[in-house]
């Protein structure tokens, strides 16, 4: 489907005009907005009958007209002996001026508790249990037409195609009507449009009723209309964005994935009081990666990923963000997203991994969207079988174990994996790993084990289904730690403290550090911990940068701090380390006790 439901036909000329015998009525009320390098057309819809009454998606989904129209496009008059000479640009469906994709279980949700659309489901053990697009309870929401223009929604019997410039001129427009076989005469626009092309900007859609039980501040509800290269076709997509109370500061933002099943309108979770909530929509499915480009056959490219960034990039000049203070939040789609722009985030916050990409019975949605797992469908960079979202292999090269023995190391990365020359964010998770064997009590799994052999750093629990240390909600700091994307992290692995097992599985999580200090030639960092050995490595460095093989002193110390309950004081340690062939220097074997800090030292051997 195009921006507006079309199906695209793409740049091709027209080569006759259907027979017109019993040709349908020229369509009426053509209109034309050139917005931010995108050409917005209107004309009358007469299927579209609801008048200025509220239509819900039960309404649209059985209406199921037959008229459709045709988009031209010319650098010349279109007229009907001329439309020969027109581009056909693509088929629209009747009623394209509602925003069917605004489809979302959370609106449905709101509107039935928050309105009298409940009948008997809130008395029930499991109330929406079911409830989808498909659903007799999925057809009472309520669909919005959409707004071209911000926060004014399309009048009553508007049909709707947005077409994105991509050179600079004059362009002018028809649309016929097909019907019964037939093809109308075109109704033209009688002038020109003046196109260039431009960043395309989201528009703003219609508040609505709002959310109740929402989070504090204002949300609102953004369609971006884009093309190649955010997309394979036009197509559009729906966003929210819940600005806090009084932001006039920049202020950190929470870039939220819903999870499978829900969308982009209400997340159930949100960390920080005065962040400022993204939340981008799934939706046509792209597994958080893309879809298959429709010019190069087995190619999928990561047009999501694109989006996503396209959308920040403009939000940044939109609302107060502290773009150094960008923290995803959700399940695959936010480590998916960290692994390939890792430099725009300061930490990831995990609140449970889906891996819908190894779950049989989704299949057939990747499919739809990526094709079929082979080495024949690849990506831009040559991975194939659905290895671009493989976190694992996207972090080590291969696709690591799900199951370990407790003694035994995960397997190393291969030599020229990314992971080994990626700095990526600290992340922050909840729940076993993505990659877990779910036959064990144990959670570790595929991706866990990449980021320790990777040396990454990584702060997991998942004990009784796992607890995810946040952010403190006022202040915004992560254990006492002000994060940004150019922040140094100690990468703490194979600790001695580290545990498996549905009642006790944990990564580090009981590590914190403090003091970090970095200049060209020197890192320090105070590290505490339950008592335990561990390997200690820097990462996303800014200013001390070892090159392969290079030597460093290192020196550690533990300092008292305050404790009911202190241990035996672990020995110094110093000596002279070589960073290995990826420039990455790791001290093995450090000791942490109960009452101290590990303060660690490293410095450049002059």
């Amino acid at each position: 489907m195009s921006a507006c439901g079309a199906r695209v036909l793409g740049m091709v000329l027209v080569p006759t005009v259907l027979a017109a015998a019993s040709a349908p009525a020229q369509t009426e009320g053509l209109k034309a907005l050139h917005r931010a390098g995108q050409t917005f057309l209107t004309w009358n819809d007469p299927a579209d009958t609801f008048g200025d009454k509220p239509v819900t998606w039960g309404q649209l989904r059985d209406a199921k007209p037959k008229t459709r129209y045709r988009v031209y496009r010319s650098d010349k008059p279109i007229a009907a002996e001329g439309i020969k000479q027109a581009t056909l640009l693509a088929e629209v469906p009747a009623l394209s001026g509602f925003n069917a994709n605004s489809w979302s279980l959370e609106r449905l949700i709101n509107q039935t508790v928050f309105s009298n659309d409940d009948r008997g489901e809130l008395m029930k053990y499991g109330p929406f249990k079911g409830w989808s697009q498909d659903s007799p309870e999925g057809g009472r929401l309520i669909i919005p037409r959409f707004a071209i223009e911000d926060g004014k929604p399309l009048p009553p019997g508007t049909g709707l195609y947005v077409h994105s410039a991509t050179t600079k001129g004059n362009a002018f427009y028809a649309v016929t009507v097909l019907g019964d076989g037939a093809e109308s005469a075109p109704a033209a626009l009688p002038q020109s449009v003046a196109e260039a092309p431009a960043t395309w900007e989201p528009v703003e859609q219609p508040a609505g009723g709002g959310f109740g039980f929402d989070f504090r501040g204002t949300r609102r509800f953004y369609v971006t209309w884009v093309a190649p290269p955010l997309a394979p076709k036009p197509m559009y997509f729906n966003w929210s964005v819940l600005i806090p109370p009084d932001c006039k500061e920049p202020a950190p933002v929470e870039l939220f994935f819903h999870a499978p099943g829900y969308s982009y309108a209400r997340p159930p979770v949100k960390f920080i009081e005065r962040s400022i909530q993204i939340c981008p929509h799934d939706f046509p499915f792209t597994g958080w990666y893309g879809l298959r480009d429709p010019a190069q056959e087995g190619v999928v490219r990561p047009y999501t990923i694109r989006r996503i960034e396209a959308f920040l990039k403009w939000a940044q000049g939109k609302f107060p963000i502290d773009p150094q203070r960008i923290i995803p939040v959700g399940g695959d789609g936010a480590a998916l997203m960290a692994l390939y722009r890792p430099e725009l985030f300061a930490y990831v916050l995990i609140t449970g991994f889906e891996a819908q990409q190894l779950d049989p019975k989704s299949a057939d949605a990747f499919r739809q969207s990526w094709g079929v797992a082979s080495p024949d469908v690849k990506d831009e960079a040559g991975l194939s079988n659905w290895d671009w979202a493989d976190l694992d292999v996207l972090v080590c090269g291969k696709q690591m174990p799900s199951v370990l023995g407790k003694t035994d190391p995960p397997p190393p990365p291969e030599p020229e994996a990314a992971g080994n020359k990626l700095e990526l964010p600290l992340f922050v998770c909840r729940s076993y790993s993505w990659g877990r064997n779910p036959d064990y009590a144990k959670g570790r799994g595929r991706f866990y084990y990449a980021l320790q052999s990777t040396r990454h750093a990584l702060h997991a629990h998942w004990a009784w289904g796992g607890n995810l240390t946040a952010p403190e909600k006022f202040s915004g700091l992560w254990q006492g730690l002000d994060l940004t994307n150019t922040t140094p992290i100690p990468a703490i692995t194979y600790s001695s403290e580290d545990k498996e097992g549905e009642g006790g599985g944990q990564q580090n999580h009981s590590y914190t550090w403090s003091d970090v200090k970095e200049d060209a030639d020197s890192f320090e960092a105070a590290i505490q911990g339950a008592p335990s050995t561990f390997d200690f490595t820097p990462r996303r460095l800014q200013k001390l940068q070892p090159k392969p093989g290079e030597k460093f002193r290192f020196e550690t110390a533990s300092q008292e701090v305050p404790h009911w309950a202190r241990r035996k004081k672990p020995e110094p340690k110093s000596g002279t380390i070589a960073a290995d062939a990826n420039g990455l220097v790791t001290l093995k074997g450090l000791e942490s006790a109960q009452g101290y800090k590990l303060v660690v030292k490293i410095a450049r051997e002059k």
